[in-house]
C-alpha cells in the first residue's frame, strides 16, 4: 500500500525524510508502473483517502500477495468503519481489486524476497529497542489488562515521519497496530531507532484505547469539541483530521504520552516533552 500511494504522489508517502538505498530500489523497480490502473485510481481519490487509510486497509487483508479479506467487509468491520466508513468501503474494495494485477505485473513478491535481509535487520533493531526500553506493560497498568489484545509494530519503510494506528477485530480478539515510519538512518543508510521514537510508538498504540472511549462519550464531548475545533481547524485539516473528534482523540493521546514518560523516564523528562 505504501508503494502504491507513493507512486500515486500522495505527499504523506513521499516524505523528504525517507532516505537510504531502499527508496532508490523502490523507485527503480516500480517507477515503470506509475500508470498502472490502481496507481491512477488512488491518485484521483480525495486527500482524506490517504494517511492512515491504506494502513488500516492492509491489516484487514490476508497478506500482500493474495489480498483476501480476513473478515467480510459486509457489514464494514469496526477497524475499517472508523477509517473508510465516511469515505465509502467501495473505494477500498476498488483498490484491492486493482492491486491484484499490480502485484503480478510488478513482480512484487520477487522484490520483497530480494529485500528480506533488510526487513529482518530493521525488525531486529526495533525488537531490541522494545526489549530494552519499551516498557509496554505500562498499557496494562494504565488502562487495565486486555488479555485478548496484541501489540503489532509495523515498520513503514517508506513512511518517513508519518506514523499511523490501526485496529483489527475478530470475535473477542483485538490486534492493535502501530505503523512507525523511518526517519533515522545509520552511516550505511540503514534504518536505526533510538529511545526518542518510543513516545511515538506509545502514541499510536494509545489510539486503540482512546478512540473507542471518545466514541462512547461522543455526545458528552461534542459541545466543547465543536467550540474548540475552529482554533486548530486549519492545522488539523492539513493532516486529514476533518472534525473535532480527531482533535479530542489526539489531545487525550498526547496526555497519555506524558503519563508514559513520567512513569518510565521521570517528571523532568515529561516536562521537557510538554515544553517541546
Amino acid at each position: 500500500m505504501s508503494i502504491i500511494y507513493r507512486l500515486a504522489g500522495n505527499n504523506e508517502y513521499n516524505q523528504p525524510t525517507v532516505k537510504g538505498s531502499y527508496v532508490g530500489d523502490v523507485e527503480k523497480h516500480f517507477a515503470p508502473y506509475k500508470e498502472h490502473p490502481v496507481v491512477k485510481y488512488v491518485s484521483k481519490l480525495p486527500v482524506r483517502c490517504g494517511f492512515n487509510k491504506p494502513m488500516a486497509l492492509a491489516v484487514h487483508l490476508t497478506d500482500a500477495f493474495t489480498l483476501k479479506e480476513r473478515v467480510s467487509f459486509k457489514p464494514i468491520p469496526p477497524g475499517l468503519k472508523n477509517s473508510w466508513g465516511s469515505i465509502g468501503i467501495g473505494n477500498a474494495r476498488k483498490i484491492i481489486e486493482k492491486s491484484h494485477s499490480f502485484v503480478e505485473e510488478t513482480r512484487f513478491k520477487e522484490f520483497i524476497e530480494t529485500h528480506q535481509d533488510l526487513y529482518e535487520q530493521t525488525e531486529n533493531r526495533m525488537r531490541e529497542l522494545i526489549r530494552k526500553d519499551g516498557r509496554l506493560e505500562w498499557f496494562d497498568n494504565f488502562f487495565g489488562p486486555r488479555p485478548n489484545a496484541t501489540f503489532n509494530l509495523i515498520i513503514g519503510m517508506l513512511n518517513g515521519g508519518c506514523n499511523y494506528h490501526a485496529d483489527f477485530d475478530k470475535g473477542d480478539t483485538k490486534e492493535m497496530y502501530c505503523f512507525l515510519g523511518v526517519w533515522l538512518y545509520d552511516q550505511d543508510g540503514l534504518p536505526r531507532f533510538d529511545k526518542s521514537v518510543l513516545t511515538t510508538v506509545v502514541h499510536e498504540f494509545a489510539h486503540s484505547y482512546v478512540n473507542p472511549l471518545v466514541g462512547v462519550y461522543y455526545k458528552d464531548l461534542q459541545k466543547a469539541g465543536k467550540k474548540l475545533f475552529p482554533r486548530v481547524k486549519d492545522q488539523m485539516k492539513r493532516q486529514a483530521y476533518n472534525d473535532w473528534s480527531f482533535m479530542i482523540s489526539e489531545s487525550i493521546v498526547g496526555v497519555c504520552e506524558v503519563c508514559y514518560i513520567i512513569e518510565t523516564q521521570g517528571p523532568d523528562v515529561a516536562k521537557m516533552h510538554i515544553e517541546k
